[in-house]
């Protein structure tokens, strides 16, 4: 029964994690505070299911003859009905909040079983009450309300919802329509002076282009790009492959967009749409956010700039957007630009830098794209319609002399080798980087000690399997001194949790990478290993049985 109050506690410290340890939305959680806090906040349903296992072991040794096997495998049994009922209702579309309300429920009524009928019965309206006055109080909504309100007003949030990947909440303030992702902002419409110096530097590459790809956030993006009357399809498709459909359903009216240009792509997320092929686009506008996730690093990929390629027309170019700096760049921003124009270099032939604090590279395999600033303000000049919406001129305020030089200059003396950064599936750098960013950020640095480890190369796998080999070895010398007992079995369990969750991990990791979420999915994945374990444990005790 302590499980629903442990439960309610962990979400509670989770939900206000940052304002428990003095830390404000806007900045980088440090690192030593966070590993801290990240404890606490964990702690309390896994004490109680540390202490109820070996308690259960004990009450079922009164009536079976294998007490730990048995509980084990009720125990991952019970892991997998949960997993999987959840994932289901997840994906039904029931809210996390009216979930988790559920489950402490079928924990009352599981404990309201062993107890005389008066105190079940309380324990039973007890259950209920606190679930009917949830309900009644909406808490859903006032749940996201509280995460809203770090960043905007509580009266400016309009509504929330999910997709497989995560929660989105969004609102309207100041007229200015807003979206809230992960506990930070997302895209803000309109914003047409980002958007049409994104299309600027695009269309002076590629004048003449007609159609165009918008990958990643791009809502801004499509609406100022259709302003062009040259444009003949604007497709619009999103690392969430359910993203795009949503957001159009809960844009104001006078927000969506309706030209019959515009082909927002759903279901289906960005890496799958361009491997479906058929689609020759003269422009591929990749804005995407830096890689701080194994989602989000597919994206600046060598397997991902393969198969934008591929549905590029002739002399077609693909434009990605990373973060950088205008007159400073550090040693991860270097290893991450590198890492980016290593990788786009050995897809295309060419490639242009455009430098800033969101810097851009242009790629292609056409002789015609170019750095030169006088060149691409004639050529953006002659776009039909253009000095409506942009002029030509400010271009030469992002080719500033020297600072392309610059930033090239930086990425080419970061540390590590021109190979051993190519970013791949396999191989995920861009990740890795953004990482060690966000970890200096945060108050530790790391980078020195990560790119030597990378400078092993597969030499690192020597780890574990040492570590391995010195817990049999201690084993063997512990078995052959005659002791009575079996000192290796603890260290022989040790290695297989040490392999199991280690697989466990890269299995998941390769999940993401291949499917591109986690999100909903993780407790499908975590019902599946809680399944193989019941499996496995019935079948090493059957033999016993018979």
């Amino acid at each position: 029964l302590l499980y629903a109050p442990a439960f309610l506690l962990q979400y509670a410290i989770m939900l206000d994690i940052r304002s428990l340890a003095g830390v404000e939305a806007y900045e980088i959680f440090p690192i030593w505070k966070l590993i801290a806090w990240a404890v606490i906040a964990s702690s309390p349903v896994s004490f109680i299911t540390g202490a109820v296992f070996p308690l259960a072991c004990r009450w079922s040794a009164e009536s079976s003859r294998h007490p730990v096997a048995g509980t084990f495998i009720f125990e991952s049994l019970g892991s997998f009905a949960g997993g999987a009922g959840t994932t289901l209702l997840l994906y039904a579309g029931m809210p996390v909040e009216y979930l988790s309300l559920m489950l402490c429920l079928v924990i009352v009524v599981a404990c309201s079983l062993f107890l005389r009928k008066i105190p079940a019965l309380c324990l039973l309206a007890a259950g209920a009450g606190l679930v009917i006055s949830a309900v009644l109080s909406n808490i859903g909504d006032n749940v996201r309300i509280r995460k809203w309100t770090r960043l905007l007003p509580a009266e400016s949030y309009r509504g929330s919802f999910t997709t497989p990947q995560a929660e989105y909440l969004y609102g309207l303030y100041k007229g200015q329509w807003s979206i809230v992702r992960e506990g930070g902002a997302g895209e803000s419409v309109p914003d047409r002076e980002s958007a049409l110096k994104i299309i600027s530097i695009h269309l002076c590459q590629k004048p003449d282009a007609k159609k165009i790809l918008v990958i990643g956030q791009g809502l801004n993006i499509c609406r100022e790009l259709l302003r062009f009357p040259q444009i003949s399809e604007v497709a619009w498709v999103h690392y969430d492959g359910d993203y795009v459909r949503r957001v159009n359903s809960v844009l104001p009216a006078e927000m969506r967009i309706s030209d019959l240009r515009f082909r927002p792509v759903s279901g289906i997320d960005a890496r799958e749409f361009l491997k479906a092929g058929g689609n020759a686009y003269d422009i591929i506008i990749v804005n995407m956010p830096d890689a701080t996730s194994s989602v989000v690093n597919r994206y600046f990929t060598v397997e991902f700039y393969e198969a934008a390629a591929g549905a590029l027309a002739q002399d077609g170019i693909v434009g990605a957007c990373f973060s950088s700096g205008e007159n400073v760049i550090g040693p991860e921003l270097a290893l991450s630009g590198a890492s980016i124009k290593n990788s786009l270099g050995y897809v295309f032939k060419n490639l242009v830098i455009v430098p800033g604090d969101s810097s851009w590279f242009i790629a292609s395999d056409s002789q015609g794209i170019t750095g030169e600033p006088d060149m691409l303000v004639k050529r953006l000049a002659g776009v039909r319609g253009v000095s409506k919406l942009y002029q030509p001129e400010s271009l030469r305020s992002l080719y500033i002399p020297g600072r392309a030089e610059f930033a090239l200059q930086s990425f080419a003396s970061a540390p590590g080798g021109a190979s051993a950064m190519i970013n791949t599936d396999s191989m995920p750098l861009g990740f890795l980087y953004a990482l060690l960013l966000s970890s200096r950020q945060s108050g530790m640095d790391v980078t020195g000690i990560c790119v030597k480890i990378i400078g092993k190369g597969m030499g690192i796998l020597l780890v574990p399997l040492l570590v391995f080999f010195c817990l049999a070895l201690l084993s063997a010398v512990a078995e052959s001194s005659g002791r009575p007992a079996n000192p290796g079995a603890v260290r022989i369990i040790f290695c297989a949790g040490f392999v199991s969750i280690g697989t466990v991990i890269v299995l998941m990791y390769l999940f993401q990478t291949l499917l591109g979420t986690l999100y909903v999915n993780a407790g499908l994945v975590s019902a599946l290993f809680m399944l193989g374990l019941a499996a496995g444990g019935t079948i090493a005790v059957l033999p016993w049985a018979l």
